[in-house]
């Protein structure tokens, strides 16, 4: 029996698990999927559970099924019967999604094939002198033998931010992971508070707050590029197929070429009066085989062009390096 070792139960690692039950066709496959919390097919981004945190996707663009792209909307109906694909929908909602597909996965499974999950911390990963597999030693001192691993960690947490006073760290007046549970709870309504970065988090932190209770304090967000949440427009409109290919193809096996290829699409499909993300989002099936096709020095060269900046729009009217 063969034995595949997920370490992480978020999003990855969850439809990981999911593709491997799907796609077992009967051979004898164990899998086990490893997670620190306990809390399976959530991780930090669908664990809120919070309604005021929602997507930042609309839900027609949402399926975790490449081979079924309405599979999440027909769950938000199911949920709400008046769900449309330009909806955005709540996180915690999404989570509820990816535990339904692991469960249907774990049950549909053809014989031979299982799913164990574990509550625990992968300390250590010994790999087998012959490289053929390796030893996942757990915090509670189990030992699995798997014949593969996948490292689905997700997000880490960030860095503190330098001070001159590091006892600060430890003081009540900052908080390192606003995901803890309770972590906010401490904040009074006539508090002033920073938040470090004006993205994502930030937009959730602060409609946290206010959902407890109307504030008498300001928020301020500091941003290190000076950019500001954007409001989603109106879906509307897509990026031919054809297009989209045609834009694959140009790209090459370069970030600056990635680049050049994305914003000629940008251009071409703007002066066809449609809109830059589309774009993007006609990219969304392809970007796994983008990546692959990078080598390690382009990788690098992606994350220092590219992955910096929080949104395309400014990435596509700036100059390339």
């Amino acid at each position: 029996m063969k034995t595949i070792v997920i370490i992480g139960a978020g999003f990855s690692g969850a439809i990981t698990a999911v593709n491997l039950l799907r796609q077992s066709r009967g051979q004898s496959l164990r899998v086990l999927l490893v997670n620190r919390s306990g809390r399976m097919a959530r991780g930090i981004a669908y664990g809120t559970a919070s309604a005021e945190h929602v997507l930042n996707v609309p839900a027609g663009n949402m399926s975790a099924l490449a081979d079924d792209p309405d599979d999440f909307l027909r769950y938000c109906r199911w949920a709400d019967p008046q769900a449309l694909p330009s909806s955005f929908v709540s996180r915690k909602l999404y989570g509820c999604y990816l535990e339904a597909l692991l469960d249907a996965a774990e049950h549909g499974a053809q014989s031979g094939a299982s799913l164990e999950r574990i509550t625990g911390e992968a300390e250590r990963i010994d790999v087998d002198p012959d490289g053929r597999g390796a030893t996942v030693r757990l915090d509670t001192g189990r030992i699995v033998p798997a014949d593969q691993v996948v490292l689905a960690f997700g997000h880490f947490r960030p860095h503190d931010p330098s001070v001159s006073t590091p006892e600060f760290y430890d003081s009540a007046r900052y908080v390192r992971d606003p995901w803890s549970p309770g972590a906010l709870e401490a904040i009074r309504a006539d508090e002033p508070v920073l938040l470090l970065g004006s993205g994502l988090t930030a937009v959730d932190v602060a409609l946290s707050l206010q959902a407890r209770g109307a504030r008498t304090a300001p928020l301020y967000a500091v941003s290190r590029r000076g950019l500001l949440p954007q409001a989603h427009r109106e879906v509307r409109g897509t990026l031919a197929p054809e297009s989209a290919q045609r834009m694959v193809a140009a790209m090459g096996d370069s970030a600056a070429g990635y680049l050049r290829a994305v914003r000629q699409a940008v251009r071409s499909h703007e002066a066809e009066g449609g809109d830059w993300r589309n774009v993007i989002a006609a990219l969304r099936p392809h970007t796994p085989a983008l990546w692959h096709r990078l080598d390690t020095a382009q990788r690098r060269r992606f994350n220092l062009l590219i992955a910096p900046c929080s949104c395309w729009s400014p990435l596509l009217r700036c100059s390339s390096r």
